[in-house]
């Protein structure tokens, strides 16, 4: 089962919300329509695959990243004055 089985303005729209469905911040339908979606087309779930992949890495990469000193800090600090605003 590919794609043309839902047109490709199904697979954009899905695609737009794959990001946030791997995050789990859909409202329950939206996560129900994804999920159908993904059920029955390859190549979106390719594309989540490769989304949770990249992620991976992406945690992976910073897990070895030593932080500077007063960094955190500094960005609590600065989300607090945006707050203010």
């Amino acid at each position: 089962m590919s794609q043309t089985r839902f047109g490709e303005q199904a697979c954009r729209s899905v695609r737009a919300k794959i990001d946030s469905y791997i995050d789990d911040e859909l409202m329950t339908e939206s996560t129900r329509e994804v999920l159908e979606h993904l059920r029955h087309c390859t190549a979106c779930i390719r594309e989540a695959q490769e989304r949770r992949k990249v992620r991976a890495q992406l945690r992976a990469a910073v897990r070895e990243v030593t932080v500077p000193a007063g960094l955190q800090g500094r960005v609590l600090d600065r989300l607090r004055q945006t707050k203010v605003l």
